[in-house]
């Protein structure tokens, strides 16, 4: 009894209209052809895509079909793939009987007659226009983000520097010229020990501010950097690091391109600065080695290596790796703004390297050479 209702079931799937109505439930056009490129059979998604009967198609050449802007083209690549035989699938436009082109996944393959040739092939296509539109838009919104966030750069620099020369001509010098006054004073009062103690000890908290006026000063305006350019900046760095931490600084230079804006300049030089402190904080290393070059993408390479205690990158296990993922992320961030992105290699007690790769561009950071920044 189940051979029978098999048999009749199997029966039922060998009629023509039974597979007919298989193909018309899928939603996605299909079709299928003969190694002449005579249509034998289609879906009605694939007729309503062509703006025909699902009759009109049957029988009918490929080169009747389709429109004429793309049937030939289509044809000879039908007869390499029967020639050849195998499986298909590319993204590309068909033109849609609406007359508008529509972005889809064309999959083709060959299918063999009872002897084992070649018979014909059959086609499916998946519609991705929304998709791919969609993907446009997001590209398009990327680039008016990474444009504004240039912008927003470049005013924030200029502010920068607009504060540290505020500072500069103003807390500073009234520091300095009041400095200038209390040790005429003390002069004058030498005489008086208790008097000239107390003068000594204000003139000493007047250094100390001072001395963080000038590096708030610098912190914000990098006037070297404006100065004397990137190369001179980073090897002030390297001193810096060396006499105040005890970190040894190696750079590798590679050729950069000329004329990079200063707000790329700046960008890099804050960068770098973050990882070398991350390095002094959390490496537990005396030294480390940074290589600046351009690579073949025109993304500008900054690797900063160390071979000190390193962390687990996929679990954060201390405060200390916590804060120091926060500082890649946040640098992670603003490089995702302007077309850039970070990699983070890692082992424990095997060191550490962070490696930037920035556009040579952002920022609008591309002058012709031999131009000159703001």
């Amino acid at each position: 009894m189940v051979s029978d209702d098999v048999n009749k079931i199997l029966k039922v799937f060998q009629r023509k209209d039974f597979f007919q109505r298989l193909l018309d439930v899928v939603p996605i056009p299909i079709f299928y052809e003969d190694v002449n490129g005579r249509y034998l059979g289609c879906n009605k998604a694939y007729a309503e895509f062509m703006g025909k009967d699902v009759e009109d198609i049957l029988f009918r050449m490929v080169l009747d079909v389709v429109h004429p802007d793309q049937a030939e083209e289509l044809f000879e690549r039908d007869k390499k793939l029967l020639a050849e035989g195998g499986f298909t699938s590319d993204e590309r436009k068909i033109l849609h009987h609406d007359g508008t082109y529509h972005t889809v996944i064309l999959n083709k393959t060959v299918f063999f007659d009872e002897s084992g040739n070649v018979a014909g092939l059959i086609g499916a296509f998946l519609d991705i226009t929304e998709i791919s539109e969609a993907r446009k838009r997001e590209q398009q919104y990327l680039k008016k983000l990474q444009s504004l966030s240039a912008a927003l750069a470049r005013e924030r620099e200029k502010e920068r520097r607009r504060v540290a020369q505020k500072i500069h001509d103003s807390i500073g010098q009234n520091l300095a010229f009041s400095k200038l006054k209390l040790q005429m004073l003390c002069e004058d009062v030498k005489n008086n020990e208790s008097l000239s103690l107390q003068i000594r000890k204000v003139i000493s908290a007047i250094d100390d501010s001072i001395q963080s006026t000038k590096d708030l000063t610098f912190d914000l305006g990098i006037p070297i950097l404006y100065q004397l350019g990137f190369e001179a900046t980073l090897s002030w760095l390297k001193d810096k690091f060396y006499n105040r931490y005890g970190l040894e600084v190696r750079y590798v230079y590679g050729e950069l391109p000329k004329g990079l804006s200063m707000e790329l300049e700046a960008f890099l030089f804050r960068a770098l600065r973050e990882l070398l402190m991350n390095v002094v904080k959390h490496a537990k290393t005396a030294f480390a080695e940074v290589k600046v070059a351009l690579d073949d993408t025109g993304m500008i390479v900054m690797e900063v290596r160390d071979s000190g205690r390193g962390f687990d990158v996929d679990t954060l296990e201390s405060n200390a790796v916590e804060k120091q993922c926060y500082g890649l992320f946040a640098l992670q961030e603003t490089l995702k703004l302007i077309g850039g992105y970070v990699t983070v290699s890692s082992r424990e007690y095997k060191g550490t390297t962070v490696t930037l790769y920035v556009p040579a561009c952002a920022f609008d950071g591309c002058k012709e050479e031999g131009g000159e920044g703001e």
